[in-house]
């Protein structure tokens, strides 16, 4: 993530604040699960996938800048790939 990006998360995250926020992840998340469903029927379009994904992706960014998690999130990501990887490489064997 470059520093710009990172700046105005933080910038935004501060200025709303975590309530506003954490209710703006929510309603990004629903969007998100609405292109989800219509991808399933092939409808959305790369762009409206793109512009979902991007929105719930920042917001989430901003939760863990507000709620002072974000190493604990990455580490608990890398671990739980760790652990799915490890699941697949066991049952091809």
């Amino acid at each position: 993530m470059n520093n710009k990006h990172y700046d105005n998360l933080v910038m935004v995250a501060e200025y709303y604040g975590t309530e506003v926020q954490t209710l703006k992840t929510l309603e990004k998340l629903g969007e998100l699960v609405k292109v989800l469903a219509e991808e399933l029927g092939g409808k959305p379009t790369q762009l409206e996938a793109t512009n979902a994904v991007a929105s719930v992706y920042n917001m989430l960014d901003q939760y863990c800048i507000l709620m002072d998690m974000e190493d604990m999130v990455q580490n608990a990501a890398e671990y739980e790939m760790e652990q799915e990887a490890k699941e697949l490489m066991e049952s091809a064997e």
